[in-house]
């Protein structure tokens, strides 16, 4: 159906069952959030600004390790101070053209200044910690007068979405607040009679539901330049009126979904935080434990016989305490401490094994290790050091690269190349504009070095068993 002529109330019906759909999931993140990112724990709880966080979180191993790996990812994959990523033609004949390498190193080059001259980087890094914990994050990059481009996480409380038959992002729906003051200066009289009663009620303040729904429009005409005509459709739902309030239209889809790890039936993805939750509850509660038993080793409980003292005891340093007289008082009088018999060291120790888990699920141990090391390292140096753990890191990355950074690259590129700011594009790219992404951080060098070791090690062991057998 074109998206005109869609009722708000299908794309309300839509949004709602898609939620529906998550219910499980949303119970799941808002328990990694207590956990792991506690200032996002608003997933099924709504809560004030400044809330303080849960009381009962008594071990930030998972707190710090999320922010390690955010940080991890931001400074070894997409550092803001180094190149990760140049362009290229897809075919080397191409490449060699005239002008095209160095029309693509400009667009290189143009590319990093737009990222590190925007919030790019602010939003990304909000963008990593979310991807570690939930599993799922959502990305938006639109046009600005200012920035060239804006970009902005949006967590997956807003986000619900429908994947096209082969996995891959289609349709967005974003639930969001604005105030009915803040409506009102975007849409105007359009906002919706919800927004217009409020302003009138002089509660401008009071903040109200909205949806965008975008997606792939089905049926436009390419040759014409106005909003309805553009190929990604962009619906503005005002959700106390059940009624459309605008109309616009992208050149790509704005919104950009990655998923950690993914399971080809589900939409959602699974987080590292999800594969060591068990660990992180653990040392949850073995940490209240030694607190209390911690407490009791410093502050013990006391027996008292049931008479001869005046009651309540001061237990105060200096402090003086009355008791009766009394003749023949034995030593089971005396006021005593009990001994709880507890041993700390058993529940330190099971502690430290339990956040060590909690860190290498993060990927902490490779991260720091690589900052004790120094930034001077080649892509086989990295390799080495990080051994079987880049096997486990490198499929994540692959999917970060696919369904985030290729994505928000292809959309800044051509909203530059609009805008003009790219400059002549060489004649020998008018006729075949095909390029790739390569990235070049030292993350993604090492994945490469740990394909190509791979490989090697795969040949190396056929031709040890060729000596055996000929067949092989």
């Amino acid at each position: 159906m074109p998206p005109m002529g869609r009722p708000a109330k299908v794309i309300l019906d839509r949004v709602k069952a898609l939620q529906g759909e998550r219910a499980n999931w949303e119970s799941w993140w808002q328990s990694l959030a207590k956990y792991c990112l506690p200032r996002k724990a608003e997933i099924t709880e709504k809560k004030s600004s400044g809330t303080e966080f849960d009381a009962d979180v008594y071990d930030s191993t998972a707190i710090e390790s999320a922010n390690i790996f955010a940080a991890g990812l931001m400074g070894y994959f997409t550092n803001p101070h180094t190149p990760w990523l140049r362009l290229r033609a897809s075919e080397a004949a191409l490449q060699e053209a005239d002008g095209v390498r160095e029309f693509f190193d400009h667009a290189s080059e143009i590319l990093h200044q737009t990222f590190h001259g925007s919030n790019f980087y602010d939003q990304l890094h909000e963008f990593y910690l979310e991807y570690g914990v939930f599993g799922t994050s959502g990305f938006y990059s639109e046009e600005d007068a200012m920035d060239r481009v804006r970009y902005y996480n949006r967590t997956i409380r807003e986000l619900c979405f429908d994947e096209d038959e082969r996995g891959r992002l289609q349709t967005v729906y974003r639930t969001f607040e604005l105030t009915a003051q803040q409506a009102e200066g975007r849409w105007g009289e359009a906002a919706g009679p919800s927004v217009a009663k409020l302003i009138k009620d002089k509660r401008g303040e009071q903040k109200l539901e909205f949806v965008q729904c975008v997606g792939p429009r089905a049926r436009y005409d390419p040759k014409k330049r106005d909003k309805a005509n553009k190929p990604t459709f962009s619906i503005w739902i005002a959700v106390q009126d059940a009624r459309k309030i605008d109309e616009g239209g992208f050149e790509e889809q704005p919104f950009h979904v990655a998923r950690s790890s993914k399971v080809a039936s589900e939409k959602h993805g699974y987080a590292p935080a999800m594969n060591v939750l068990p660990e992180i509850r653990m040392a949850n509660k073995i940490a209240m434990v030694l607190i209390r038993a911690s407490m009791k080793a410093t502050d013990p409980p006391v027996m008292l016989p049931h008479e001869n003292y005046l009651t309540p005891l001061d237990f105060n340093p200096g402090a003086v305490n009355y008791r009766l007289q009394s003749t023949g008082a034995s030593s089971e009088e005396q006021v005593q401490f009990l001994d709880h018999k507890g041993n700390l060291a058993v529940g330190e120790e099971r502690l430290l094994a339990t956040q060590q888990t909690i860190k290498r699920g993060f990927f902490t141990d490779l991260f720091l290790l690589l900052a004790d090391r120094g930034k001077e390292m080649t892509a086989y140096e990295v390799s080495e050091l990080m051994g079987e753990r880049m096997l486990i890191l490198g499929p994540m990355l692959g999917r970060l690269q696919n369904e985030l950074l290729e994505p928000v690259i292809v959309r800044t590129f051509n909203i530059l190349l609009r805008t003009g700011r790219l400059g002549e594009v060489p004649g020998a790219l008018l006729s075949s504009p095909e390029y790739q992404v390569e990235y070049v951080s030292v993350l993604a060098r090492a994945q490469q070095q740990a394909q190509v070791k791979g490989i090697t090690n795969f040949l190396l062991i056929a031709g040890e068993m060729a000596k055996l057998d000929p067949q092989v």
